[in-house]
């Protein structure tokens, strides 16, 4: 159980898609990166919960098996469309 916080860019906003799972500060505003530090180190449990939230998250949507069975189920859609 991590604190987690990530950039705005576009990779990260898919995995942190949610306020329950981490922070995401926008790297326009020159101290959004300071004020997600500070709140997290001051919320630090909910920022705990936040990271562990997260970790399960990336198990189950993000994982090795999770993306060989979304890989899976689209080569089996596409196949479909074929017949």
């Amino acid at each position: 159980r991590k604190p987690v916080i990530v950039s705005n860019i576009k990779g990260s906003k898919i995995v942190i898609n949610s306020d329950d799972v981490g922070y995401v500060f926008d790297l326009n505003k020159e101290n959004d990166l300071y004020h997600k530090m500070k709140y997290s180190l001051i919320h630090y449990e909910e920022s705990l919960i936040k990271g562990e939230n997260l970790r399960i998250r990336i198990e189950k949507n993000f994982s090795l098996f999770a993306m060989i069975h979304k890989f899976e189920k689209l080569y089996v859609k596409k196949l479909k469309n074929y017949e």
